[in-house]
């Protein structure tokens, strides 16, 4: 321990950080975060001042200080629990609140990890030899921890420690309370959901100023904050000058009407908490939510356009991505894109950010921000959004105090699994409510239940949309099952040769049979489309180029082709594509006619948005079949549930063939079926449960993507950049391995931006599957990737359809 003259001790909470400074700061700092949500209960804004003022309390023993200072690390040196202990003592003491007692101590317990329960914490104090040893030696150095913490205006520290066996039983008397009484109150259930979300609004703003004051992130916020800040003008000028010259088609007529009654629409005050979006795929949907976030917040934050937040969130990364292009041309049409306006966020998207900076910001500052979302526009996932609202994890959670004030849009809702919307719509509902956001819920078939929250339609008569629109009639042909073999010949009855055509199943085992089988039978004629080929591909009338598309491709295959199918499908190229679910919504395709096996009717939907999406051709055609495997089983229900596939089954069955213009009326009676069943969904009313007993482990099972047991394997294809990513990775963990105490943080968030980079190569394969490449490809590090390298790769992995499964074991899911 650093000395001063005297008796005097210096205490620090970090390397060259005095500790009463950072206390200091991190105390203000939860103030400011929890005021600027507009919480409105002063209770609560002092609640977080203090939680910050005390966060740390247990650093002020001597052995956190010893090791500190190079000394060995020991579990006398953890400090949390000591500090909760303090903090709770604290607020009990400024506001006789024993609940806002208990929540500091669940809080500033949990800071360096996810949060817990109060059991598990009660457990923990309960005849804690640790602690008792820990209090001894704060008792050495009471007095100048006393003067210490005065400055911070935190008095009677001694009463504190002389009296910390009664500190302890009172905290243990009001937790045991909380957890016996709390099952059985009698509230309203927006009082549980205030409860719950007083929680995670402290908890967030502790964790985030911590984690900030400790590094120096808050100084690159203030170095950004001259940045201008988007504008509806922006997307006007965009409009203009890549919309004013283009075709009065029938489907861009149809846009500008719709857009036209928005912008008038939105001229008026809207009172409304939750607002919808309900318009066809194709129609523009993007833009229109972009103008209507950034309108409402020109309408209701006038005085905040710098600080309030519009998180634009999607289902799938791929449009995720797409989207943060059209944004960023829209607000960046002359120079380079700077993440504190708008920020991409998913878990691929850290090494783009990193090299968009390039060496302004340390990578360690730079994650800080990312993850806790210190920007104006957010384009991110739904696991990002909805996982920062449900659930524990202190990586989700650090975000959610940004979301007060700003504007959320959830665009592509029908894609939630169903299983959550009960829970969802609540979440939506009450965050709307207590933390000042509104909330836009954007698709072409909204979920009945999402109506159920006094939600407000920005679209006039968006029926009569449905019913102008005729660009694809949709045709049954359920009434018998087929192999593999009879869907290629259906294929091949109904496609004239010229015509581009998209055939989406279930399976990837499926898939690669069908493109197999295709490429088979068009023989000569064909050409097989990867990115490799791209300089070589030239159109020829005479030539079918077959493409194949599916998560059994590594990410930035994926994407390049995406990408290049879009360009030969501009160009006029016959292109056929068989893919999975990969293909749906929000990727901008357009086909002439398409094939989708059974699907829950909203996926079916989304396929018919990627057949005659531009209204190019007069009809296109979606047929809708049913594939069964070589034993006889239905592929869709090795994906899906059956109460949706049953549902969609019948009402194609009643209707055999239909015009896109009647599909609403055929939405609205799905929904309506489906709807009376979700009370059936025990999950959610577990969750509801757990939200309810403030019950943080059970949160734990929120998932909106289903655990499976993969590995995750990195395939070296023909592409000088994965070696490159790969040695940067072997290199960063030895840095690791190898740093400072003080430079390990650097060292983990370099690695971190890496492993990102590494996620465009890898593949997750089922545990199970026989064609693992063995211990000897691993990495040669322990992280759990297994490794296939350049002279293996042929072995496991085709250019063309990506990873070799064992034919038995191809039946995987499919979610982007």
């Amino acid at each position: 321990m650093k000395k001063l003259s005297g008796s005097l001790c210096k205490f620090y909470s970090h390397p060259g950080v005095l500790l009463k400074d950072h206390l200091r700061d991190v105390g203000l700092l939860c103030r400011k975060y929890v005021e600027n949500a507009g919480i409105g209960d002063q209770k609560i804004v002092k609640v977080a001042e203090l939680i910050g003022k005390g966060h740390d309390f247990g650093k002020y023993t001597e052995y956190f200080q010893k090791t500190l200072n190079g000394g060995k690390k020991s579990s006398l040196s953890n400090h949390a629990l000591l500090s909760a202990i303090f903090s709770s003592w604290l607020v009990y003491r400024e506001l006789k609140d024993a609940f806002l007692s208990a929540i500091a101590f669940l809080c500033v317990s949990c800071h360096h990890r996810s949060l817990s329960n109060f059991s598990e914490i009660k457990n923990k104090i309960r005849n804690n030899e640790r602690i008792i040893n820990q209090i001894r030696s704060i008792r050495k150095n009471a007095s100048n921890i006393s003067k210490e913490l005065e400055e911070l205006q935190i008095y009677e520290v001694m009463d504190f420690v002389d009296n910390f066996d009664s500190v302890i039983d009172k905290i243990l008397k009001e937790i045991c309370e909380l957890i016996a009484k709390r099952p059985f109150e009698e509230k309203e259930e927006e009082e549980y959901w205030r409860d719950y979300y007083i929680v995670l609004l402290l908890f967030s703003s502790l964790i985030d100023a911590d984690k900030k004051d400790a590094g120096d992130a808050l100084k690159y916020e203030d170095m950004y904050s001259h940045l201008v800040r988007p504008s509806t003008k922006l997307i006007e000028d965009y409009r203009k000058k890549n919309f004013e010259k283009a075709n009065l088609t029938k489907i861009n007529q149809l846009r500008e009407k719709m857009y036209e009654s928005l912008k008038k629409k939105l001229e008026s005050p809207i009172s409304h908490k939750i607002l919808t979006i309900t318009a066809p795929t194709g129609t523009g949907k993007t833009i229109l939510g972009f103008y209507t976030a950034l309108r409402l917040k020109e309408m209701l934050f006038p005085d905040r356009m710098n600080s309030s937040k519009l998180i634009y969130s999607l289902p799938y990364i791929n449009i995720v991505e797409q989207n943060y292009l059209t944004f960023e041309r829209i607000i960046f049409p002359t120079s380079d894109a700077n993440p504190f306006v708008l920020l991409k966020h998913h878990h691929l998207s850290l090494g783009t950010l990193a090299n968009q900076l390039k060496d302004e910001i340390p990578l360690d500052d730079l994650l800080l921000l990312v993850e806790s979302w210190d920007s104006n526009v957010i384009v991110t996932t739904f696991i990002q959004l909805l996982h920062s609202i449900i659930g524990c994890e202190n990586s989700f959670l650090k975000k959610f105090h940004n979301m007060a004030n700003s504007i959320i849009i959830l665009d592509e809702i029908q894609s939630l699994p169903l299983k959550y919307w009960i829970l969802i719509k609540n979440a939506l509902f009450y965050l709307s409510k207590y933390l000042n956001t509104t909330i836009v819920l954007m698709t072409a078939t909204m979920p009945v239940i999402f109506k159920d929250v006094n939600s407000y339609e920005l679209i006039n008569d968006y029926e009569l949309l449905y019913n102008a629109l005729n660009r694809t009639v949709f045709k049954s042909e359920l009434e018998k099952e087929m192999s593999i073999s009879e869907l290629v010949d259906f294929f091949f009855e109904k496609w004239s040769g010229d015509k581009s055509a998209l055939i989406v199943v279930n399976t990837i085992a499926t898939s690669i049979k069908v493109y197999e089988e295709l490429a088979k039978r068009l023989d000569e004629k064909v050409i097989k489309v990867t990115s490799k080929n791209r300089g070589a591909i030239q159109r020829d009338l005479s030539k079918v180029f077959l493409c194949y598309l599916s998560t059994n491709i590594v990410p930035q295959e994926r994407k390049e082709r995406i990408n290049l199918i879009k360009t030969m499908l501009k160009e006029g190229f016959t292109v056929i594509l068989v893919s999975t679910q990969a293909i749906e919504a929000g990727v901008d395709l357009d086909f002439d006619m398409a094939i989708r096996d059974i699907a829950p009717l909203d996926s079916i939907v989304q396929v018919a948005g990627r057949c005659n999406r531009n209204w190019h051709i007069d009809r296109g055609e979606l047929f809708i079949v049913k594939i069964v495997d070589e034993k006889g089983n239905q592929d869709s229900l090795k994906i899906y549930d059956d109460i949706l596939i049953n549902r969609s089954e019948a009402l194609l069955k009643e209707k055999r063939e239909f015009n896109e213009s009647e599909l609403r009326n055929i939405i609205d009676k799905y929904y309506g079926d489906i709807a009376n069943r979700i009370n059936l969904e025990s999950k959610t009313e577990e969750l509801l449960q757990a939200i309810k007993d403030l019950n943080f482990d059970e949160l734990r099972d929120f998932s909106l993507i289903e655990k499976e047991p993969k590995i995750p394997v990195f395939i070296e294809i023909d592409d000088n950049n994965a070696r490159k990513i790969l040695e940067e990775f072997k290199e960063s963990i030895n840095e690791i391995k190898d740093s400072e105490r003080n430079e390990i943080f650097k060292h983990k968030a370099k690695l971190k931006i890496i492993r990102t980079k590494l996620e465009n190569y890898i593949i997750n394969v089922w545990k199970i599957d026989k064609n693992l490449p063995d211990i000897g490809h691993d990495l040669g590090i322990s992280i759990g990737i297994k490794y296939v390298s350049r002279g293996i790769r042929d072995a496991y992995y085709n250019d063309e359809t990506g990873y070799l499964f064992p034919i038995e074991k191809n039946e995987v899911s499919e979610f982007w």
